[in-house]
Parts: C-alpha cells; structure tokens; sequence
C-alpha cells in the first residue's frame, strides 16, 4: 500500500496483538516451482497457474462435532462414533440437543464451503485448472469443487493432441524471407499497439479549441490584457467557495490566508479575495443554494462521446462549479474570475459553449430540466442559457 518501513511494523504489531496475524516469510516463494497447499494456505496468495486438486475425502458425512460460537469463548460438543464399512458410521453416543446443534453445524459448514470455494476459485491470474467428477449413472457434480462444474465448458486436451510437432529447420534460402515477414508482422502489431482506443480532453480544452476553430488559430481571446490575475487566482477564489458552501460556518478569512499562500498569491489579495466571495454569498443564488433540497459543489464528471473516427471515442472530464436541486429541477453555475473591461459580451460568447456542455451533461446524468449560467465574480453579474 505504500506505506513506509516504521508503517509497516506499526501494522504488523497491531495485528499481532490483535491475534489476527497468519504465519508468513520474508522470502519470496520462487516462481519456477510448483506450491502444494491447502486453501487456507492460499489466502492472499496468486499464482499464474492454479489447480484444484480433489482429494475425495472418505470420511462419513454429517457434522462429527458442534461448536457454540456465540462469542463468549468457544464450547465444543463432540459425536462418539465408530466406522461402518468404509464410508459408513454408527453412532455411539450423542450430545445433548444433538439434532439442533447437527443442523446449526451443518449451516456452518455449508457456508464455511462457499468461502472456501471462493478463495480457492480466485488464486489464479490467468488459468484455473479444477478436478471435478461425475457422479454414477450422471447424478451430477461430486467432489469438492462440485459447485464450479456447470461453470465448466472446457476439458483438458488429451495428450497426443497437446504433444508438440516436429521442429521444422529452414533452409538457408529461406532465413531472410521468414525475417522479413517477422519485421513486418512486428511493424503492424506496433502501429496496432499505437493507435490509441479513445482520447482524452477536458471541457475547457474543447472550448478553446472551439474558439480558435471558430475565429482563427492566432485570434485574441476576451480576457482583458493587463488586468487579469491569473490562473492561480481563479483556482484560489474556487477552493474559498467551495469550502464556503460545504461549512457555512468556516474561518474564511483565516482558510483564505492558507490558500493564497498555496497558490503562491500575494497576501495584499486577500482583502480582494474576500470580497470577492463575499460577493457571492450575498447574492440570491446562494441563498437559493443554501436553501435547495440538495447541494453540490465542484462535482466531477467523466463520459465519452463519439468522435468523426467511428472506432475512437474521447472520454471528455471536467469539474462543475455549483449545482443545485429545486422543485422545478437543477439550477448550473459556472464561476468566472475573469477581469470585465469591456468585453462582457465577448466573454459571455467565449465561455456558453462550456456552460452548454455542461447543462447537457447534468441532464443526461439525472434526467431532469436543467437550468445553467455563468456567474461573474468581478462585478456579481450573471447571464443564463436560453431554454
């Protein structure tokens, strides 16, 4: 798990006085070798290949003994028996309330079977060989792995069929065709290996890809020169609303102090930065959030959408602002850092498509109307979808 060396020694204490320790090595097992072990063995362990093995157990069947596990210390009840022939016994003499205690320890032993049968069925990382058998005149599956059977569709290959061919020896003639065919067999398994099955992208890198798509790769984009803060200063105003809504009762000033200094921010921006979301809080949105049936902030996102190439999809993330359920649906929020100096109207036009996606989004996740806008720190204005 990654924990450090004084770590893992604090755990293994733990687990020693807690009884709960299983014998172990601090040597690696070898993995050229074959491992004979009982199931109880195998707890924890994986191995490429397993088998499992049955050792037809003779004894007779039915519980020889009861135990009582009810927590106060264990209490055993034990059979008196002797053999029958070779499968068969006679009891000789019984505990007492023995029908009850059979049937409780025959529960047990069925239900310690399926862990069993579970830990034994999932050692293997590829192949998992089982020995199961048919019962006289096709009764069903018998042994211990009998419940595994009907899982069964494939036997193991006789032996003449798994016997290797003859080695075939090339002539001379031919080494540097059969190389030439191993190049170019390895060329298209590589250009296959290649070739990705799906992309990736954010919601955000779409939208400027849109932008410059729309108005030319070396178009300016809305922000206003000069005046903008930065990227750091939208991440710093996002994380002290987040953590304004999740606790209401928060020390914003004192969290704001701790993360402009993570963001590498001046500490002159922390009166801004207050005010700022100060500004948010007094709004009628967030007193509308804070009254809603549920409310969610900075929700994370993934889906894949189908692109022109038919076999690639894009698996495209993101992370929502604010969202909120009211009686008539879900209301989106989008917040935006951004310095407004006469570009409101560009800004709006730069950043719907985003909003867009993200509405579609939510309303394919809860199929509810969804209503979604942008919302402006810098002077608390906000413009909403239409529809």
């Amino acid at each position: 798990a990654g924990e450090s060396f004084a770590g893992v020694v604090r755990h293994l204490t733990d687990l020693s006085v807690e009884g709960e320790a299983e014998e172990m090595t601090t040597t690696p097992g070898r993995p050229d070798a074959v491992r004979l072990m009982t199931v109880h063995a195998a707890k924890g362990l994986e191995a490429r290949v397993v088998f499992l093995a049955d050792p037809t157990d003779t004894d007779p069947h039915g519980p020889r003994f009861s135990v009582d596990r009810d927590g106060s210390g264990a209490r055993g009840h034990f059979l008196v028996w002797k053999w029958s022939g070779d499968h068969g016994r006679i009891e000789i003499a019984q505990p007492k309330n023995w029908e009850a205690r059979e049937m409780r320890e025959r529960a047990f032993d069925a239900a310690e079977r399926t862990r069993l049968l579970y830990v034994a069925s999932t050692r293997a990382r590829e192949t998992v060989i089982v020995s199961v058998r048919r019962g006289a005149k096709n009764q069903g599956w018998k042994g211990p792995w009998a419940p595994l059977g009907p899982m069964l569709t494939r036997e193991l290959p006789d032996a003449a069929a798994a016997a290797g061919s003859m080695r075939r020896i090339l002539p001379a003639g031919a080494l540097e065709r059969e190389r030439e065919a191993s190049r170019h067999a390895r060329h298209a398994r590589r250009t296959l290996a290649e070739t990705p099955s799906y992309q990736t992208a954010t919601v955000t890198a779409l939208t400027h890809a849109a932008f410059a798509a729309r108005e030319g790769e070396g178009a300016d984009r809305p922000f206003a020169p000069g005046t903008g803060r930065g990227m750091s200063w939208g991440s710093a105003l996002h994380r002290l609303l987040e953590a304004s809504m999740r606790d209401p009762a928060l020390d914003l000033r004192a969290f704001a102090v701790n993360v402009l200094a993570e963001e590498d921010r001046p500490a002159d921006d922390l009166d801004a930065a207050l005010a700022a979301v100060e500004g948010v809080r007094r709004s009628a949105l967030w007193t509308r959030a804070l009254a809603s049936r549920q409310c969610l902030v900075e929700v994370p996102f993934s889906l894949t959408e189908p692109m022109a190439d038919e076999d690639t999809k894009m698996l495209v993330s993101g992370a929502i602002d604010l969202v909120f359920e009211e009686e008539d649906g879900w209301t989106l929020v989008d917040y935006k850092s951004d310095t407004i100096a006469d570009n409101f109207d560009a800004l709006v036009a730069f950043y719907r498509p985003q909003i867009a996606r993200y509405r579609d989004v939510w309303r394919a996740l809860t199929g509810r109307p969804t209503r979604a806008g942008l919302f402006f720190l810098h002077d608390g204005r906000t413009d909403w979808l239409p529809g």
